[in-house]
């Protein structure tokens, strides 16, 4: 688990690392067909998402990314980055925000409608979660590109879990 909640300022900057070709090579859009946002009703550890699935009966917003969608979002997630580049994770001041209540996820399905990998995210306390933690992850989650993908989710139509003035949501536990 990351928590972004504190960090250095990172001078975050835009620069055509890869094309698209490249990032749809890099896991774990090397090993999906298909790319999903989705929001759901949080209750305490019991999330929508298990293993290889999804119980779709907490599902608020889905929706299946188009290919030029799926672009822009490779864009954002590759080709922001941070001067201070290096091991991610190396950047942030250890802090605990005790939120962590993910209400949105990216999900990552193959060819045969199999969960490959997700990611749940939790905006408020700038939180999230790589699955499978094995994974070949090469995400970074600083402060601004938080927002940038927070932003991307709100530009898709996905409201629920976006609005950070929206404390807790109908449902919640």
């Amino acid at each position: 688990m990351i928590n972004s909640d504190e960090m250095i300022e990172e001078n975050c900057f835009y620069r055509v690392n890869y094309s698209e070709e490249q990032r749809l090579k890099m896991y774990p859009f090397n090993v999906s067909d298909t790319v999903v946002l989705v929001s759901f009703r949080y209750h305490k550890n019991n999330y929508p998402i298990r293993e290889n699935s999804i119980i779709t009966d907490s599902l608020f917003q889905k929706l299946i990314l188009t290919i030029s969608q799926v672009n822009q979002f490779t864009d954002v997630l590759y080709n922001n980055i941070t001067k201070n580049r290096g091991n991610p994770k190396a950047v942030q001041i250890a802090s605990v925000n005790e939120c962590n209540e993910p209400i949105n996820a990216i999900l990552f399905i193959d060819k045969a409608g199999k969960l490959k990998a997700y990611v749940l995210i939790c905006f408020h306390c700038r939180r999230f979660e790589q699955h499978p933690e094995n994974g070949d992850w090469n995400l970074d989650f600083f402060d601004q590109k938080f927002d940038m993908i927070r932003q991307f989710f709100v530009s898709a139509g996905i409201k629920y879990g976006t609005d950070l003035t929206v404390g807790e949501f109908p449902g919640e536990e």
